[in-house]
């Protein structure tokens, strides 16, 4: 397994790296989650701490995700910024193209400090042929991520699970924990820009874990730990923009 590429909205990334370092621009945590469907579909949701730094004229973030209908039920919350969503095609000269891409915020308003985006959607292309494959932390990222966690839940036990970690093309091994069956975590600590995590593991469907396995992965992340869902960001869910903009 190698690591894909994670949705630049840039069209160089060198320059655009740069510009976010002289500006401090960051993101302090990236929480993401997939919820597997025993028909293959999933139920992501990403909870996006972005510190703008002292960036001026901020409206919001950008957010390209490859596989991703326009037409797919999305949804964008935030407890402390304009959320208003614009769903577009992905440019030609991104490297995720073709993808979908999600703007966010108001261009009337602008925002500064840390401010907590939650991106919700349906994906149909994280399980082929009974194996799991996502690249939950994309590889084309222009900011440094202070930390990250991924979890993956499912209503079958995972088996050989693995993950790498690291630029396009790596092949570089990272932690992953099947902390109970049908459920996988990864965490990290920062990440440079450029850095992505991707996960995959075969599926056994006919080990299906017990009743209290199969609760929605919101419920199972709430008792505490490593898979718990960030705070203030548990409330109406959500379906599944990566750059302040």
């Amino acid at each position: 397994m190698a690591l894909l590429g994670g949705g630049a909205l840039v069209t160089a990334a060198a320059c655009a790296i740069a510009a976010f370092a002289g500006n401090g621009e960051r993101i302090s945590s990236f929480w993401t989650g997939a919820e597997l469907h025993q028909d293959g579909t999933a139920s992501v949701t990403e909870v996006i701490d972005w510190n703008f730094g002292n960036g001026q004229g901020k409206h919001g973030i950008f957010r390209d995700v490859k596989d991703l209908s326009p037409s797919a039920h999305i949804v964008v919350t935030s407890p402390d910024a304009p959320a208003d969503l614009a769903v577009l095609d992905t440019p030609f000269d991104s490297p995720d193209y073709p993808a979908t891409r999600l703007r966010i915020g108001n261009p009337s308003k602008t925002v500064s400090g840390v401010r907590r985006y939650v991106i919700s959607y349906d994906l149909d292309t994280l399980v082929q042929q009974g194996q799991l494959g996502w690249d939950a932390v994309g590889a084309s990222w222009p900011v440094t991520i202070d930390k990250a966690t991924i979890n993956v839940v499912a209503p079958w036990t995972f088996t050989e699970p693995k993950c790498v970690q690291g630029t396009t093309g790596s092949t570089k091994s990272c932690t992953i924990t099947q902390v109970e069956p049908g459920h996988l975590v990864v965490t990290t600590g920062a990440l440079d820009p450029g850095t992505g995590v991707a996960g995959s593991a075969p599926g056994r469907r006919r080990d299906r874990v017990r009743p209290s396995g199969r609760r929605r992965w919101r419920d199972r992340l709430g008792g505490g730990g490593a898979g718990v869902l960030p705070r203030a960001a548990a409330g109406p869910r959500a379906r599944r923009c990566r750059r302040g903009c």
